[in-house]
This record gives structure tokens, C-alpha cells and sequence, in this order.
């Protein structure tokens, strides 16, 4: 069964800088919802400072602007050589964000370790693909609510 409205399947286009800007808030955002208790508990500015920057690059940098841009590939390209079916895009695209999410957790993970001076933790580098799908559930949830086009009705 195919859904109408993956016949009308769109593209997504923007400008660099618009996604630079929309990127960096959101990791901004996420990366103080974070840390917030982390940074609060830091007596020296230049120590909160450090939190911030180190934490916003591998959040922000790589699971949000990275994210992003894996989103688009799916979104822009991969999707159109598979089957309209709307169940089967479905079922792809979640299967797509775990590994998406497995290999920009991970990234994120050694490049925490590297900006913080820390050994790498691997027991649970499983995680991130998960996180990813939930991340991207909420987002396009969002995206219904406001634009009434989606992941949950075939147009994104």
C-alpha cells in the first residue's frame, strides 16, 4: 500500500548559514539542559567555560550539525531508492537512524575523551542509536505539530 502523500516526497534545502545558526542554538540548548548541573556545581568561570565549549562540540558539533546533515542524506537521497511503501520507509528510516546514532554517539564519545583528557568508555557505545531515534521521534513530532509534514506521514 502506498501513502499519497510519499508520491509528494520533498527535498529539503537551506542555506549553510541558516543551518549553521539552527544547529548551534539547538546544541547550545541541549548542551546547557545537559550540563546544567555539572556547570552550577563549577566554582571557576573559566572551568564552566571549558564544560560549555567542550561539551557543546561533541553535542552541538557532531550529534546535532553532524545529525543533521545524515537526516538530509536520508531525507534528500537514500530514501528514493527504496520502495514508497509508507510502513516500509518507515521501518527503514528508524533502522538508518539507529546506525546514524551508533556512529555519531561513538564519534562523540572519542572526541570527549580527546577535549576532556579522558579514556574512552566503550560499554555502552550500543546507546547512541537509540538516543538518535528517540532525538529524532521528538524532532519530528515537532515537525508534524507545526508543518504537518513529517517522518509520522511520509512527506519527510
Amino acid at each position: 500500500m502506498t501513502n499519497n502523500l510519499i508520491d509528494r516526497r520533498e527535498k529539503i534545502n537551506e542555506p549553510i548559514f541558516q543551518t549553521i545558526i539552527r544547529t548551534a542554538l539547538t546544541g547550545l540548548i541541549i548542551t546547557f539542559l545537559i550540563r546544567y548541573k555539572q556547570i552550577n556545581n563549577v566554582e571557576d568561570f573559566k572551568d564552566k567555560l571549558s564544560i560549555i565549549f567542550n561539551s557543546f562540540i561533541y553535542i552541538g558539533g557532531i550529534m546535532v550539525f553532524l545529525g543533521h546533515y545524515t537526516e538530509l542524506f536520508f531525507i534528500n537521497f537514500l530514501r528514493f531508492k527504496f520502495s514508497s511503501d509508507l510502513k516500509f520507509q518507515m521501518a527503514i528510516r528508524i533502522i538508518y537512524w539507529y546506525i546514524s546514532g551508533f556512529f555519531l554517539y561513538n564519534l562523540s564519545m572519542i572526541v570527549r575523551g580527546i577535549l576532556e583528557n579522558r579514556e574512552l568508555y566503550v560499554s555502552d557505545w550500543w546507546v547512541g542509536g537509540f538516543y538518535f531515534i528517540v532525538i529524532e521521534l521528538i524532532i519530528n513530532l515537532i515537525l508534524q505539530l507545526i508543518t504537518k509534514k513529517s517522518f509520522w506521514n511520509g512527506v519527510y
